[in-house]
């Protein structure tokens, strides 16, 4: 990441820089949130599956 960083940085604008890191931070909040929701959608599906046996 940081050879990523300086290349970036020698080779662009600060704005362009700016504009990257600013994408690249809402793409791993995007994942986080997607991530916490597939785990509480897993944590919910196990609790009706354990219902539809009992009730079987």
């Amino acid at each position: 990441m940081l050879h990523l960083a300086r290349k970036i940085e020698t080779e662009t604008d600060e704005m362009w820089y700016e504009a990257f890191y600013h994408h690249l931070r809402m793409e791993m909040d995007e994942y986080c949130r997607i991530r916490r929701s597939l785990s509480a959608l897993k944590a919910n599906n196990d609790y009706e599956e354990k219902l539809f046996e009992e009730a079987v």
